[in-house]
Order: structure tokens, then C-alpha cells, then sequence
């Protein structure tokens, strides 16, 4: 997604035809190697959770076991990955039909397979016998919400029913009971259940994208509570108390928080053609600006007057627009 983004902001068509090819062919690999066609799904431990930490124990240093695995935020990002080559592959001229049936049946199974309505979320994986592990994944449930897959209705469930701590959002949750002593090796226990920072960030932009103001706010409090334990953003942070742990200096920990000043505060939603403004302001900012702001051949200064969820009135360059876009 990282080369998207990037034409997004920049508006490089270079970038389309090695990003549409390399995708696709990634995609192919994964379809030979790792797709289950009875279930729908791709197999394979969660996103960025590949320690002990972030399973149960009989996973522990047994990876064939866990290939068979099936997790949701793994899941999410191969959707992602059809709809991503599916836009290219439209701005290039080819045919994406077959992209697009694709990522729509994923998108039915992940729904059919991982939701959990008795509790409002989605479920963490499917295990190699086809049972549901019913936590939550802090990652999945954010990208559940900004890729689409729930629809306004259920990412509103999520965002209300999906559990956290005082100190932030978790990678997931409840944790694991073998996993729970700080006394072991830091390579036992930091999937479990600890916040990281950049996963706050996602889950505090897919509050913004369905307008969940409360929620929203508390990740933004949360992030900057955190930021202050320490003088750099730290990898991780321990949910019962807060304390930093894990390598300093992070950048996707960074990035996690400037994505909630961005994407969040500002409602910036980068497209191909531009970008769409949605803020998402707590009651205690009355005006917030943000200077500066290199966009393909501009520099933007945005101000922003009031708090909620509703952009009433939109000015470029001091002139009322018909919609909080630029182009």
C-alpha cells in the first residue's frame, strides 16, 4: 500500500506500472501458496504479530502449525491488495474484472467467516481445525473499518463494543495468560496485549472515518500521554501502566501519531485526484492550523475553526467551495 499512498500524494503515474505489476504477481504467489479456497481465505500468521507472544502457547516456535492459521488483519491486507492493483490496473487501461470479483468474495468471506455478533467485532484468527480464537486484533479491527469490509453500520458496532485499556489501544485483547510475565525475555510478551503506537494510529483514523468523535479523542489523549513517558516515541507500551519498552526512536510509531494529526484532526483523505477534508475535532480544540503542507505542486495552510464531525463551511484561498475538496 506504502507505493499508493505515495501516488496519491505526489501524483507520479511512474509509479502506477511497477506498483499494479509487482502487486498482482504477489498476489499470484499468494493465491498458489497460501489460499484456502473452501474457506476464502489466505493462511498465515497476523500482519506484523509473528512472535509467540501474540498466540496461544501450543503455537510456540512452530511454525508449519501456525501457517495453517488463518488471521484476520492477514486476511484484510490481501483484500487490500486486490482493491490497490484493481484502482492501478483501471488508471493504466487493463482489464481488472477479475481483480475486482476477487477482493469481493474475500470481502464476503472475511465477513462470513471472522465477525462475531454476540460480541460486536471481529475475531482475531481461525485456528487449523476451523475454530474461532474470539479476541480481538487491535490491528484487524482498524483495517476492518478503513478498508471497507464493515460497512458504517458494523465499523460503528466495532468501534463502540471492541475492548482497550486506560493507556490506549491494544494489539490485541484479553492477553494471553502464559504470556503475561515481564520477568521473561521481552521477545515473550511484547505482542501481548501491549499498545503500540502505530496501531493506535489506525485505529484512531478509522474513528475519524466513521466520525466517532469520543473514540477518536480518546486514542489522541491516549498517544500523547504516552509520547510524554519518554523522550521518543517508543515501540511499544505496556497496558496497565504505560511504561515504555522495545527500541526508541520508532518511526512508524511517529508516523502512527502524525496519521492521527492528519488524518484525524485535519480529516485529510488523499485520493488520485485530490484530496477530501473530513476533520474529526474534539470539544477542547476550538481552532487548530497547520502550516506548510507540501502537496504536488502546492503548499497548503489549513485552518480549522470549531469542533465535531460536520464540515459546514469549506474556503480555498478565503473563497466558499461546494465541497471540502481540493484539486
Amino acid at each position: 500500500a506504502g507505493p499508493w499512498s505515495l501516488y496519491q500524494v505526489t501524483g507520479d503515474r511512474e509509479l502506477l506500472q511497477p506498483l499494479y505489476e509487482r502487486t498482482l504477481r504477489s498476489l499470484q504467489r499468494a493465491e498458489r501458496d497460501a489460499f484456502n479456497p473452501k474457506l476464502g481465505l489466505f493462511s498465515g500468521c497476523a500482519s506484523f504479530m509473528e512472535s509467540d507472544s501474540s498466540y496461544p502457547k501450543q503455537y510456540a516456535d512452530n511454525g508449519p502449525k501456525l501457517a495453517k492459521t488463518f488471521a484476520l488483519s492477514t486476511c484484510l491486507l490481501y483484500y487490500r491488495g486486490y482493491v490497490i492493483a484493481a484502482d492501478a490496473g483501471v488508471l493504466l487501461g487493463e482489464d481488472v474484472h477479475s481483480l475486482r470479483q476477487k477482493a469481493a468474495r474475500l470481502k464476503d468471506a472475511i465477513n462470513r467467516q471472522f465477525w462475531l455478533p454476540e460480541k460486536g467485532y471481529y475475531a482475531y484468527f481461525l485456528d487449523e481445525n476451523g475454530v474461532l480464537n474470539p479476541r480481538m486484533e487491535g490491528l484487524g479491527e482498524a483495517f476492518a473499518i478503513l478498508t471497507g469490509v464493515a460497512n458504517l453500520q458494523r465499523a460503528k458496532q466495532i468501534l463502540r463494543s471492541t475492548p482497550t485499556t486506560p493507556w490506549g489501544f491494544p494489539c490485541l485483547w484479553p492477553q494471553f495468560e502464559e504470556w503475561k510475565s515481564y520477568r521473561t525475555d521481552f521477545a515473550h510478551y511484547y505482542h501481548n496485549g501491549m499498545i503500540w503506537p502505530f496501531v493506535q494510529g489506525y485505529w484512531a483514523w478509522a474513528a475519524a472515518v466513521a466520525k466517532d468523535g469520543p473514540t477518536f479523542g480518546r486514542e489522541l489523549d491516549a498517544m500523547v500521554k504516552l509520547s510524554e513517558k519518554n523522550d521518543t516515541f517508543m515501540e511499544l507500551y505496556h497496558p496497565e501502566d504505560g511504561k515504555p519498552d522495545g527500541s526508541p526512536r520508532q518511526l512508524w510509531s511517529a508516523s502512527g501519531f502524525l496519521s492521527t494529526i492528519y488524518h484525524g484532526l485535519f480529516g485529510m483523505g488523499f485520493e488520485p485526484d485530490g484530496i477530501r477534508f473530513a476533520p474529526v475535532v474534539p470539544e477542547q480544540f476550538k481552532q487548530l492550523s497547520l502550516a506548510g503542507v507540501q502537496y504536488r505542486e502546492a503548499r497548503l495552510n489549513i485552518l480549522v475553526q470549531g469542533s465535531g464531525t460536520e464540515v459546514r463551511e469549506f474556503k480555498l484561498d478565503g473563497k466558499k467551495q461546494h465541497k471540502p475538496f481540493f484539486a
